[in-house]
């Protein structure tokens, strides 16, 4: 698999990786009144797919220093789409808590071995990374319009089924373009050593802190706006207050103009 080929399978797997996790609020205000349960009790059977999403990074991050980092590239977009399609298939409360938190686990993948494969083989890493960043950002505008639309066409399993089974597609083909060009946790550690850090361990420790931070805040800020933002348009919005396509836009538009900031 070549450099950009390889880049833009990293692109495309942050792009699934934010549209998955904004699929469930959109898809929640049409699975609230298809079970008779109120969106808050359905938006609180999301929860895992956060909770796993960010307990997952760390071993994600583990495997990622270790196994070849396009395979794991590959099993988050079978995981991921497999899970989705189960959230589709779930009949009861419990086996759609489970399908969501199992697809966080897969998503958790990414952005711990998607980022440090984008440094690892980018040229100019800083548009790499850039570049990588609208496509996150687009996956959550996407996510709106999209989970909207199918919801509510073809009911809220075609907004899993759909990017599910793509997703699972597309990493078949990543596995396919893989073949016989896995890298050995030998060569790795050989390519990404460490450069050591420079200044006194007081100061290291300042901006761990710092950085650690904004971090906490700046995610709670984040999420608490990407996840709420679907079912505020569905309140506030003026238009047809049941068409959750055009919730879905309304709150897609907001992300597409984000996602250039």
């Amino acid at each position: 698999m070549s450099r950009n080929e390889a880049l833009q399978f990293i692109n495309v797997a942050h792009f699934f990786d934010h549209y998955f996790l904004l699929v469930f609020p959109t898809a929640a205000l049409a699975i609230a009144p298809a079970w008779d349960m109120d969106y808050a009790d359905v938006l609180f059977l999301g929860s895992p797919v956060y909770i796993l999403f960010a307990l997952g990074t760390l071993p994600a991050g583990w495997l990622g220093d270790r196994m070849d980092r396009m395979t794991l590239i590959g099993v988050f977009f079978l995981g991921c789409g497999m899970s989705s399609i189960c959230v589709a298939l779930a009949g009861s409360t419990l086996a759609m808590s489970i399908a969501l938190g199992s697809m966080g686990l897969f998503a958790a993948i990414y952005h711990p071995v998607g980022l440090a494969l984008v440094t690892q083989i980018g040229v100019r890493k800083g548009r790499a990374l850039a570049v990588n960043g609208v496509y996150g950002n687009l996956g959550l505008a996407g996510a709106a319009v999209v989970t909207g639309i199918l919801a509510s066409q073809l009911g809220w399993q075609a907004a899993f089924y759909c990017p599910g089974g793509l997703s699972v597609l597309i990493g078949l083909v990543v596995f396919w373009r893989n073949r016989g060009s896995h890298v050995s946790p030998q060569e790795m550690a050989t390519v990404t050593t460490a450069v050591q850090p420079s200044g006194s361990r007081k100061t290291q420790i300042r901006i761990a802190v710092i950085v650690g931070v904004s971090a906490l805040f700046g995610g709670l800020i984040f999420n608490a706006v990407t996840i709420s933002l679907p079912k505020f348009f569905d309140e506030r919005l003026v238009g047809p207050s049941d068409d959750l396509a055009w919730v879905g836009a309304s709150a897609g538009l907001v992300f597409a103009v984000a996602a250039f900031a």
